[in-house]
């Protein structure tokens, strides 16, 4: 090691690498790499480095030096004679410091000639206070001259810095170390995106089957922002640590200000980044629950893509073309209305499911549908549908299905659901009438639209469960129950009759369960598990040891994906079998004394039916199930 390493002890040296790399003089190099945060260099480190620096510039400069020359050999007179030319030039700053050009003064400029206290780095002021100024390099060639004969050759110094740029560190920014997006980099966009790319499944198979929508959106502010509002809003209701809803509505404000100047620019027109905007923030206000708001974006996503020619126009883009089509359907399921746009055939031809999935499907395919005595093609067309789909989505068969296979099923599931005549109104005016008689032809009627509005019901709520993965607390899920419990809850009317009557009680139990699976977040499922416990009563599953077994069997036979129903399923199960262990072994006519309910807990019960009866109705009527809107009724 050389004289001059040994003389660098300091923080500095800790961190010294020396390279005896000889270059075309003969000379070797020193470097002194820094990382870390900035710190003071030591007296000691900065001499050596202001020394070695000056001297190798003036070789440089100086075109008769002999390069082959060793270092001893270079004369120290010519650094000094040349000290009035530094002007301060290779000061090193100190940590933190920026020097930048000095301001102009409107004074001449100084001579050469300087005074004792300048070169002591003191200047006196017109007040009489001194300010310091950095030390002259001036003052260290002369030190250096001093010591130069009692010093040993040193070999030249080169400085690396490999600290980071500020506000450029990689390890804050892992899903975009060099800020590459169109909007600026923070620690909460740094969250939000790590869930987007991890959690985020919201209408994954539905809208983005093809994964053409990060590219399409990554592009532009404004569909950056309206995207993070909506993985905000669906981390703040799915109870994830992501981000409040206030982050939410900050992203939902900056997307509508892009939007705003999208349209005042003329230059840009009705672009696919404008469509798509104005289309999240319509699922936005969907899934936040403000469907009027909603409703006002809707119409003007209506007139953008009719002014395009329709959807057709933007089949060259997949994730925007399904997702403009998933934001009617929301709005269409909340209002009970068919669809805006007309249904399109799938687009790309897909591959079909697997021959070995057909098959397991034909074992347990709901042909029981086939015996109702209403809509019943049409009922088993769309359970067909959602049967393979449960499947399709299971652990065992996720793998193996291509994902735009799945996509155009549940296009096509979703369109004929929301295709299904309204036929609420045909039980709901007779349930209000006193007096209707139980065994006529109207009467049976009412039964029927009932039972096929309860597996519209439930069949959207699998749907979007099961298979959209929207969050059980949406407010979608809200007005679905509200629907699904008016057609289960009838004054007057034994479910189970007129369920067993049309040969379909096992259908009233998978009604039943997916009613439950999200009920826990919008009332609780309490009155959901008495009435599966009444039908498994019904059909003699109740004292049954493998009862959960027995009740997957029957979902099975409907539509069942074990990702969704597995856990609902045990729950419901735990739940039963505390309600039957409470009534006294599952039987609702035993003895007070026996441990039946008694003739004033039937009572209370009675009562108790009749108010969630009354509320049950007045939810039904509400503006958001679109019941009382004459427009929404069609006749069959």
């Amino acid at each position: 090691m050389s004289a001059s390493t040994e003389s660098l002890e300091g923080p500095l040296v800790s961190q010294q690498v020396s390279k005896g790399v000889p270059n075309v003089a003969g000379q070797k190099y020193e470097f002194f790499v820094t990382t870390g945060h900035p710190r003071r260099v030591d007296d000691a480190s900065r001499a050596t480095i202001r020394r070695v620096v000056m001297r190798n510039f003036f070789n440089d400069k100086d075109t008769t030096t002999d390069l082959t020359k060793p270092a001893s050999e270079l004369s120290s007179t010519s650094t000094i004679e040349a000290g009035t030319k530094l002007k301060g030039r290779f000061r090193l700053p100190k940590p933190g410091q920026v020097i930048g050009p000095k301001k102009p003064t409107g004074k001449p400029k100084r001579t050469e000639k300087r005074s004792l206290k300048q070169n002591e780095g003191v200047k006196a002021s017109k007040t009489g206070r001194k300010q310091s100024i950095p030390c002259l390099a001036l003052e260290e060639c002369n030190r250096c001259a001093t010591e130069e004969g009692n010093r040993a050759p040193t070999s030249p110094v080169i400085l690396l810095s490999i600290s980071p740029p500020p506000g450029r560190n990689p390890s804050a920014h892992r899903f975009d170390p060099f800020d590459a997006l169109p909007i600026p980099a923070t620690f909460k966009l740094e969250v939000l995106l790590a869930f987007y790319k991890s959690r985020f499944r919201i209408n994954s198979i539905a809208v983005n089957a093809r994964n053409t929508w990060w590219p399409f959106i990554s592009q532009d502010a404004t569909l950056l922002h309206a995207t993070m509002a909506s993985v905000a809003l669906y981390g703040d209701l799915t109870n994830e640590p992501v981000s409040s809803r206030i982050e939410a509505l900050r992203h939902k404000n900056e997307a509508i200000k892009g939007i705003n100047a999208k349209l005042n620019s003329h230059a840009e027109g009705i672009s696919d980044a404008l469509v798509g905007a104005v289309a999240i923030i319509a699922s936005f206000e969907n899934l936040y629950g403000a469907y009027d708001t909603a409703q006002l974006h809707i119409s003007a996503l209506k007139r953008m893509v009719h002014s395009r020619g329709g959807l057709p126009a933007f089949a060259h883009n997949d994730g925007l073309y399904r997702g403009i089509t998933w934001v009617d359907f929301h709005s269409s399921s909340a209002f009970r209305t068919p669809p805006t746009f007309p249904y399109l055939p799938p687009h790309p031809i897909t591959p079909p499911f697997p021959d070995s999935l057909l098959e397991e499907a034909a074992c347990f395919s709901p042909t029981s549908l086939l015996h109702l005595s209403l809509a019943s093609v049409n009922c088993f067309n769309i359970f067909y549908r959602l049967h393979r789909l449960g499947l399709a989505t299971s652990a065992h068969w996720s793998s193996s299905v291509d994902k735009t296979t799945v996509s155009n099923m549940l296009y096509e599931a979703e369109y004929a659901l929301l295709s299904m005549a309204d036929r609420s109104q045909d039980f709901l005016a007779l349930d209000r009438r006193k007096g209707a008689l139980k065994d006529d032809d109207e009467s049976k009627a009412a039964d029927a639209a009932s039972i096929v509005e309860a597996l519209v019901a439930a069949g959207q709520i699998f749907l979007y469960a099961a298979l959209r993965e929207v969050p059980p607390r949406a407010k979608i899920f809200s007005i679905l129950l509200g629907r699904l419990r008016c057609t289960l809850e009838r004054p007057g009317v034994n479910t189970s009759v007129i369920w067993a009557r049309e040969r379909n009680l096992h259908t009233l139990l998978w009604a039943l369960m997916v009613g439950a699976a999200v009920a826990v977040q919008w009332g609780g499922s309490h009155w959901w598990i008495e009435q599966i416990a009444e039908v498994l009563e019904e059909l003699g599953l109740d004292r049954d040891a493998t009862g959960r077994e027995a009740i997957k069997a029957v979902l099975k036979g409907v539509a069942w994906t074990d990702i969704f129903f597995e856990p609902v399923s045990s729950d419901v199960w735990k739940g039963v079998v505390d309600l039957i262990r409470l009534r006294g072994g599952g039987t609702r006519n035993e003895n007070p004394e026996q441990g039946g309910e008694s003739e004033e807990d039937g009572n209370e019960a009675a009562t108790r039916r009749g108010f969630r009866i009354g509320m049950t109705t007045l939810l039904a009527l509400s503006k958001d199930t679109g019941l009382l809107d004459n427009t929404n009724f069609t006749d069959d």
